[in-house]
């Protein structure tokens, strides 16, 4: 799974950009990017209490 490193590259790069410009369309991918993870992280915690 290369996902990890894909993410962690696209995070800095969106870091990197936070620090040029602060747009609202930006702003608006910023925030579906975090509810993005904050699913992937639900869905992780669902998925290990079910396998257990």
């Amino acid at each position: 799974m290369n996902l990890i490193g894909e993410f962690v590259a696209l995070s800095a790069h969106g870091r990197q950009q936070l620090a040029v410009q602060t747009s609202p369309p930006f702003l608006l991918g910023v925030g579906l990017l975090l509810l993005g993870v904050v699913l992937l992280v639900v869905a992780f915690l669902l998925a290990r209490r079910s396998a257990e």
